[in-house]
């Protein structure tokens, strides 16, 4: 992505389509629904090499307490 494009990538109503070209879950509803569930998101992008975007969203456990094994190439990025 282009440095402009980068820094309004998270804007609520931003975009890079043409009107009328599709439609869908934008970076910036991303962002709030990973902000309210205690998480964080960020992006990295180098224009002709690609784009990351990572979401760290906390751990969940489940109602009985107990603790759940995750296989660790969750873990990684």
């Amino acid at each position: 992505m282009a440095d402009d494009v980068l820094r309004q990538a998270f804007d609520s109503n931003f975009t890079t389509k043409p009107v009328g070209q599709g439609s869908g879950l934008g970076p910036g509803q991303v962002q709030q629904f990973v902000q309210e569930s205690g998480g964080a998101i960020g992006i990295k992008s180098e224009v002709g090499v690609g784009t990351a975007v990572r979401m760290l969203l906390p751990v969940s456990r489940p109602a009985d307490g107990n603790s759940v094994d995750l296989p660790n190439s969750i873990a990684t990025f």
